[in-house]
């Protein structure tokens, strides 16, 4: 591996343009030839990215060197962005060998970081860089080729077909560089020399190089950000990202955007969904994404068993629940975000046995948070059950961010005890206050208490599935409860199930926690209905149609009619015999039922067109 080579942005810049003069003017530029360049030059001093000379000159007239323009606008890609040092540091592990042959003063990360990016071949180097060439004056056709390369602009220079260029020396520029001419142009990075043509082979100068310079972080508008991929559509060409912890968006790139994963470079299809990576965007998409680590971020949760600090490496073993293996991991360097039963902790408080949870981010262990393998969690509560997956889990809430959002395993003989009876977890509800109980992270007990209460409210949605759901309006708030898969639904006194129910019905539930164990309404008289208009929706799932009508004082309004195939008679105008399935939305109807509790029940359906 090749020692990357540290300093400071402006010590380095002052060995390509002089002494760094953040804020300055300077003397040999104001009110002289070179005006036109003051404001492009203090910019970039500005910026930091030019500087002048120790007697306050910056001498505009002076040429620039072929290494100096590389150097320049490799920084103008970003070359000493903080977020791409691991970029660069695979630049130089890959192109150092080849950049010491140029036995280069300075400039050597820039250099590897353009040929790392494909913005320079090697043997494109070789023509800039080998022996004294290097310090021979930029002309100004090259550039253009490496302004357009360092842009990104490559692809989309060869895919011009026509290059229609006004400059009356068009015959003089190298026929290899007329595509990069003519991309610089129409980017507005570099023009004529004012009498109409573009000189191709007249050295760059200093002034000019710091509006060429100017002009490209313009153009460009890099920006670079640490981001999460969520997922990749090939087909479409977009990445689905997000910053860590906020809503993810879309953003497209192009067949010119160069994918990296570990430094090596990659198809878009290979990357895995949960990685993060360094993004480098500009005004025409994205030139780099770079993946640190292939394995996404996640969580480990498994029983600590013990751990290694060698040579200022930590790693830690842990056994993986429900299985044999053990595996072991890495921890970032000068790992400090430890704690055990939620108090700051080293790795050396840590026991054989103890459960932890192992934060990875890039591959490697960012955070340890550890409990006794013996551990009882006083004042949580439910917040979810998942009896779907292959091993039961619950997630609980609680005041200690140690434990809340906590994902946990529920034990194959768990015991539960609620409300001062011994039960099973059938009667463990969402938000339900437990005290849980851990063996070696699982749960092996559970004390629970739930709070129990009547209310009345009307039904807004009933979601019949695996794991239920009922939405009622209570005091002017729509609440979701779950529905217990022994609920008691009484009906006028009569056994009922939740099929029985239509939005509007008014309700009385008995709860517990967020879970409704008993239901009963008592239906109020029906009376006779019939609405003409036309199909807005239909939804066969649960059995209802949208019509669009108009009263009788002319205003336009919807409503809800419950219809289904067996309970329904649906006919066309001609009189032949139809079924819910034919009902689409455009149809022109008549429905004729009842109205109970505000919500319309079809007996019959007329189709009329």
């Amino acid at each position: 591996m090749k020692k990357l080579i540290t300093g400071a942005i402006v010590t380095a810049t002052a060995l390509v343009m002089g002494v760094s003069a953040l804020g300055a003017t300077f003397s040999d530029v104001e009110g002289t030839a070179y005006a036109w360049a003051q404001s492009y030059i203090e910019d970039m001093a500005d910026r930091g990215l030019i500087s002048g000379y120790e007697d306050g000159t910056f001498k505009p007239g002076n040429t620039v060197s072929k290494i100096e323009a590389i150097s320049l606008f490799a920084r103008a890609m970003g070359s000493r962005s903080e977020l791409n040092s691991k970029a660069l540091e695979y630049a130089m592990e890959e192109y150092g060998d080849i950049v010491d042959t140029y036995d280069l003063n300075f400039g050597q990360e820039d250099v590897a970081y353009m040929l790392y990016r494909g913005a320079l071949t090697q043997s494109e180097a070789d023509s800039y860089l080998k022996g004294d060439t290097k310090n021979q004056p930029m002309l100004r056709y090259e550039a253009a080729t490496i302004i357009t390369k360092a842009m990104g602009g490559d692809g989309e220079a060869k895919r011009n077909l026509v290059l229609d260029m006004e400059y009356t020396d068009v015959s003089q520029i190298p026929s290899s560089a007329k595509k990069y001419v003519y991309y610089v142009t129409e980017k507005g990075i570099m023009s004529g020399m004012g009498d109409g043509t573009f000189s191709p082979k007249t050295s760059l100068l200093r002034a000019e190089v710091a509006v060429m310079l100017s002009n490209t972080v313009e153009a460009m508008d890099l920006s670079v950000n640490e981001l999460v991929i969520n997922s990749i559509d090939s087909t479409a060409m977009t990445i689905n990202m997000s910053y860590p912890d906020s809503e993810a968006y879309d953003l497209a790139y192009t067949v010119d955007t160069r994918f990296y994963i570990e430094g090596v470079k990659s198809e878009a299809v290979e990357i895995p969904a949960g990685v993060r990576a360094v993004v480098n965007q500009v005004v025409d998409g994205i030139l780099y994404v770079d993946v640190k680590s292939a394995i996404p971020d996640q969580e480990i949760y498994g029983i600590f068993k013990s751990y290694q600090n060698i040579n200022g490496v930590l790693t830690v073993v842990v056994a993986i629940p429900n299985s044999t293996s053990t595996e072991t991991y890495t921890c970032v360097s000068g790992i400090s975000n430890i704690k055990k039963n939620g108090a700051s902790a080293t790795i050396r408080d840590m026991k054989d046995g103890d459960y932890v949870i192992l934060t990875l981010s890039d591959g490697l262990v960012n955070a340890i948070s550890a409990i006794d393998k013996t551990t009882t969690i006083k004042s949580a509560t439910i917040e979810a059950i998942n009896y779907n997956a292959t091993t039961p889990t619950l997630t609980i809430s609680h005041d200690d961010e140690t434990y809340d959002g906590m994902v946990l395993e529920i034990g194959d003989n768990v015991t539960v005890q609620k409300d001062g009876e011994y039960l099973d977890m059938n009667s463990v509800y969402r938000g339900d206050k437990v005290t849980i109980t851990l063996e070696y992270g699982v749960v092996s007990k559970i004390v629970a208490q739930s709070t129990k209460k009547t209310v009345d409210g009307t039904i807004r949605a009933v979601n019949i599935s695996s794991e239920p759901t009922i939405i009622v309006l209570v005091n002017g708030e729509e609440v979701t409860y779950d529905v217990t898969t022994d609920v008691e639904i009484t009906i006028n006194g009569e056994p009922g199930t939740l099929y029985d129910f239509r939005v509007g019905d008014k309700v009385t539930l008995t709860t517990e926690s967020n879970a409704v164990t008993k239901i009963s309404s008592t239906a109020a008289q029906s009376t006779a209905g019939n609405i003409s208009g036309t199909i807005t929706a239909v939804n066969s799932s649960f059995g209802f149609i949208r019509i669009q009508a108009v009263d009788s004082a002319g205003s336009t309004y919807e409503e809800t009619v419950y219809c289904k195939d067996g309970k329904t008679t649906f006919i066309t105008a001609a009189g032949n015999s139809k079924s819910f399935k034919d009902l689409a939305v455009g149809n022109v109807v008549s429905a004729y039922g009842s109205i109970t509790n505000g919500a319309f029940e079809a007996t019959s359906v007329i189709i009329i067109s």
